[in-house]
């Protein structure tokens, strides 16, 4: 489940990157497999999804079930920012 008291909390944080919740996801996304396609002048890629269809992630979207409902920086946000070398 998601805690809405909690996520309020990481959203109205100084840096929600350095966050405990959000690091977890940092270091899942160090694990996860490199994206699909990437297109690296628009800062977009995809990933393989856990259904059919892959990820449409940007470095500030995904569409991830993740992403959709914590809207804070899923695994495949961070991944695609490491492969952008952005922050």
């Amino acid at each position: 489940g998601y805690d809405i008291k909690k996520l309020d909390e990481i959203r109205s944080a100084a840096d929600v990157d350095a966050t405990a919740e959000q690091q977890e996801r940092l270091a899942k996304a160090k694990k996860l497999d490199p994206p699909i396609s990437i297109d690296y002048q628009a800062g977009t890629a995809q990933f393989k999804g856990s259904g059919k269809a892959p990820y449409v992630v940007t470095v500030n979207s995904c569409t991830c079930r993740d992403f959709i409902i914590r809207r804070l920086p899923c695994k495949h946000i961070y991944r695609l920012r490491m492969e952008l070398n952005t922050k």
